[in-house]
C-alpha cells in the first residue's frame, strides 16, 4: 500500500505540478519571446528576459544588453524593456552613482518611448501574436502529422425519448449511409441536423450482420443550457461518447446520485456491461436520460484502488484507441480558424448571460483548475495535452489583448488615446490606471483561487 500511495503521490506532483509549472513557463515565455522579437527588429534594448520570477538562479549576459535569466518561482516570466518611461523627462537609474539621471542621447536611441506610436504598438502586439501563431503551429502539426481526432458513426448512447429512440436507432449500431451518401463520422451528421430540425433523414444502419433502413426527423430544442446560454438547433438523440465524468452524472437507473461519488460507483459496479438509464444536465432544470452501457474492461481503474488520479471518468469505449484524419496544411489552417471562431463565439455567449449566474468554473479559473486541465491533458497523452496547449496559449494571448492597464491591451488603450489626443496621457494618470488594472487583476485571482478552493472542499 505504502508503494501505490507514493506512486499515486508522485503522479499528482508529476502531472500537476511539474508539467504544469514547464507548460505555464513555455507559453509565457512564446508570448515575450514575442515583444522581445518584435523590440529587437526596431532597435529597443531588453534590459532582461527572466523565464520565472523572483531570485535569479542562473544567468547570462548577451552582447546585445539582454540579462537572460532563470528565477526560482517557475511560474510564467517577464520581459524588462528598457526607456519605458516618461518622454518629457526621459530618466534611468544608474546603479554606479546610485541615483537617477537623465539618459544620454545613445541610450534614448534604443529606448522604448523614443519609438514611433506603431512601432510601440507592434511591439506590445508581438506578445498576443506570438500566442496565437503558437496554437496554430502546434494544431498544424497535430493534424498534418497525426490528424484530426474525430468520432466514428457508431452509437453507443441513444437518448431516452429522443428522435433517435424514436426511429428505432440502438446501442451498437454503425451508421453507413445518410440520405444515400456514405457517412465516415458522426459530425457529418450533425453538421446537417442541427441546423435543420423538422428534416427527415434517411439512414442505412448495420445491426450486427443485417442491414436496416432507419427514418429519423431530428427534433427541434429550443432551451436555455446550464450555464443559461439560449440554445436553437436540431437534436438527434445519438451519441457516440467516449467518456462521462462522475461528477456531471445527476441519476443512475432513475435513481438520483447527483454528487455523491460513493453512491455512483456502487450502482456502476453492480451493472456494469448491461444498458442503463443515465441522466444529465444539459439544460436548464432538465435531466436528460440516455441509455447506454459501461464496459468493464475499461473501467477497472475505477475500483482498483490504485489509478486515484483517473478515476473521475467512466469510460464508454477504448481509452486507448483514437481516430485521425490526416489534414493537408491550407485545410489545417482552415479548420483551426472555425474552430477559433466558434470558441470565441461560444465564449461570448457564456459572457453575455453571466449575470444569470449559472456559468461554470471555466470562466475563471485559478491556478488549481488550470493545473488540473493541462495535468489531466497530459496523462490523457501528448495529443491531448499539446492540443490543451494550443488553447491555453490562445487564451493567454487573448487574456492579454483586454484593455485593463498592466496587460499588453492596457498599453494598446494608451497607445489609442495618444493616437486621439496628440500627445501621450500623462505619467501622473498611466500611475493610477496601472494601479486600478493590478487592484482589478489581484481581485480576479483572488477571486479565481477561492472559487477553486470552494470546489475543491464542496
Amino acid at each position: 500500500m505504502a508503494a501505490i500511495t507514493t506512486q499515486a503521490v508522485w503522479d499528482v506532483v508529476y502531472y500537476y505540478g511539474i508539467v504544469f509549472f514547464i507548460s505555464i513557463s513555455f507559453v509565457v515565455f512564446v508570448h515575450e519571446l514575442g515583444h522581445y522579437l518584435c523590440a529587437r527588429t526596431f532597435g529597443v534594448r531588453i534590459s532582461k528576459f527572466s523565464i520565472g520570477f523572483g531570485k535569479e538562479l542562473l544567468g547570462f549576459d548577451d552582447r546585445n544588453g539582454t540579462r537572460w535569466s532563470l528565477s526560482c518561482i517557475p511560474l510564467g516570466g517577464y520581459l524588462s524593456i528598457f526607456g519605458d518611461v516618461d518622454p518629457e523627462n526621459p530618466q534611468v537609474w544608474d546603479a554606479k552613482q546610485n541615483c537617477a539621471r537623465r539618459m544620454t542621447q545613445a541610450e534614448q536611441n534604443v529606448a522604448f518611448f523614443s519609438k514611433a506610436l506603431w512601432q510601440r504598438s507592434l511591439i506590445v502586439l508581438g506578445g498576443p501574436v506570438a500566442n496565437v501563431i503558437l496554437t496554430y503551429t502546434i494544431l498544424c502539426l497535430l493534424y498534418v502529422i497525426v490528424g484530426q481526432g474525430y468520432s466514428r458513426p457508431v452509437i453507443n448512447t441513444v437518448g431516452i425519448g429522443s428522435a433517435g429512440e424514436a426511429a428505432g436507432f440502438q446501442i451498437g449500431d454503425v451508421i453507413l449511409k445518410m440520405d444515400g451518401k456514405e457517412v465516415h463520422e458522426l459530425s457529418e451528421i450533425y453538421d446537417k441536423t442541427m441546423d435543420h430540425p423538422g428534416v427527415r433523414y434517411h439512414f442505412e444502419v448495420k445491426r450486427g450482420d443485417h442491414i436496416l433502413e432507419l427514418g429519423m426527423t431530428p427534433e427541434h430544442a429550443v432551451y436555455e443550457d446550464v450555464q443559461g446560454v439560449p440554445r436553437d438547433h436540431g437534436r438527434t438523440g445519438i451519441l457516440n461518447m467516449s467518456r462521462m465524468a462522475l461528477k456531471e452524472i445527476h441519476s443512475i437507473n432513475g435513481v438520483d446520485v447527483y454528487k455523491n461519488k460513493t453512491k455512483i460507483l456502487d450502482m456502476l459496479s453492480n451493472n456494469m456491461d448491461v444498458p442503463i438509464v443515465v441522466g444529465f444536465m444539459f439544460r436548464d432544470d432538465i435531466v436528460d436520460r440516455f441509455l447506454l452501457d459501461v464496459p468493464s474492461k475499461y473501467n477497472k481503474h475505477l475500483f482498483d484502488h490504485v489509478s486515484e488520479t483517473k478515476d473521475d471518468y467512466v469510460y464508454l469505449r477504448n481509452p486507448q484507441v483514437h481516430y485521425y484524419k490526416r489534414l493537408g496544411v491550407f485545410e489545417s489552417l482552415f479548420v483551426i480558424s472555425k474552430d477559433i471562431v466558434k470558441g470565441l463565439d461560444e465564449s461570448l455567449k457564456v459572457i453575455e448571460v453571466i449575470h444569470k449566474g449559472k456559468a461554470n468554473d471555466s470562466i475563471v479559473a485559478g491556478v488549481g483548475s488550470i493545473s488540473g486541465r493541462i495535468g489531466q491533458a497530459a496523462e490523457d497523452g501528448f495529443y491531448t495535452y499539446f492540443q490543451m496547449i494550443a488553447v491555453f496559449s490562445l487564451m493567454i494571448g487573448i487574456i492579454n489583448l483586454l484593455p485593463i492597464p498592466v496587460l499588453d491591451g492596457g498599453y494598446l488603450l494608451f497607445f489609442l488615446i495618444e493616437a486621439v489626443r496628440g500627445r501621450p496621457l500623462s505619467q501622473r494618470t498611466q500611475y493610477y490606471a496601472m494601479i486600478f488594472g493590478l487592484v482589478l487583476l489581484g481581485g480576479i485571482m483572488i477571486f479565481a483561487n477561492t472559487s477553486d478552493l470552494i470546489h475543491l472542499l464542496g
